[in-house]
């Protein structure tokens, strides 16, 4: 899937003969194939930095000096003690570079990072504050200006509820992002269109994930002790009364929700025992993952 997009994005806006020849890719899969380095690090970079030679080469990409910075990007991770840093900076920007000479939101990601991934990182929050807000307003517009009640049936849930728990993991997504932003750059093999739709997605899954979790809690699938009975339906029935949240139960609803769209981990452990639940197993132990 992200080959496609990227192959319809990134197509080269220029008839010139690439960079570097057959002959020229060869020789670097020689020397990567002659590294006597153990280190899985090594062997990462040396494929990625293969790869890179391979997208240029078949692409037609016409990159200043290619094929003398992958011999550099070669022989820093075939010396003795390889120079992994010189080696993963040097391809990055060389990875920067075929995106400014590809399709035009690659080179428009390309230029607003200006060869820097904590700034592509950037970008990509920033795009998902844009789509957030964007599907927020429709959401809103569909709900209360529509003469069809059918939207109203799609968004059924409790509307402070389902505020509070979107505002959360959107809010915790974009912290997990911003704490990592130095691991962004030390990344091996992470592709700079890789890394900006991780980036801008995250945020957005999060939501998608605190929206289960708040499912699950006030349907009774899952139950928590300490939200005691401050969520729920309340003594006088489900027809007659409607779902009712407390203050207190809020706050413990956007607590779960940051933590959904902060860590991966969290929210992937509600699934799995909401799955186990539903399977019948009483601890909501899944025995498998789907």
């Amino acid at each position: 899937m992200l080959n496609g997009i990227k192959q319809a994005v990134g197509r080269p806006d220029n008839n010139t003969a690439p960079s570097l020849s057959a002959e020229q890719v060869q020789e670097l899969r020689e020397l990567a194939r002659a590294s006597a380095s153990p280190e899985p690090a090594v062997a990462d970079e040396l494929s990625t930095a293969l790869g890179l030679a391979q997208a240029i080469r078949s692409g037609g990409y016409d990159v200043d000096l290619a094929y003398a910075r992958l011999r550099f990007v070669v022989d820093c991770l075939r010396d003795a003690t390889p120079k992994l840093t010189l080696a993963r900076d040097e391809r990055l920007r060389l990875q920067f570079d075929v995106y400014k000479r590809s399709g035009v939101v690659s080179r428009l990601l390309a230029h607003v990072s200006a060869g820097s991934a904590v700034a592509m990182v950037l970008a990509a929050l920033a795009m998902s504050v844009v789509i957030w807000a964007a599907v927020v307003l429709l959401v809103h517009h569909l709900v209360v200006y529509s003469a069809s009640s059918l939207f109203q049936d799609m968004f059924f849930m409790n509307g402070q509820a389902l505020t509070v728990v979107a505002f959360g993991a959107f809010l915790g997504g974009v912290v997990s992002i911003a704490m990592r932003l130095g691991e962004f750059s030390h990344v091996g093999g992470l592709d700079p269109f890789a890394m900006f739709l991780t980036a801008m997605f995250k945020p957005l899954i999060g939501v998608v994930l605190s929206v289960f979790v708040l499912a699950t809690l006030a349907g009774g699938v899952i139950s928590l002790g300490f939200l005691g009975n401050f969520m729920g339906w309340d003594a006088r029935g489900f027809a007659s009364a409607g779902f009712h949240v407390s203050d207190r139960a809020l706050y413990v609803l956007w607590t779960l929700s940051f933590l959904a769209g902060f860590s991966e981990r969290f929210a992937l452990d509600f699934v799995d025992r909401a799955q186990g639940i539903a399977q019948g197993k009483p601890d909501g132990a899944a025995t498998a993952k789907g």
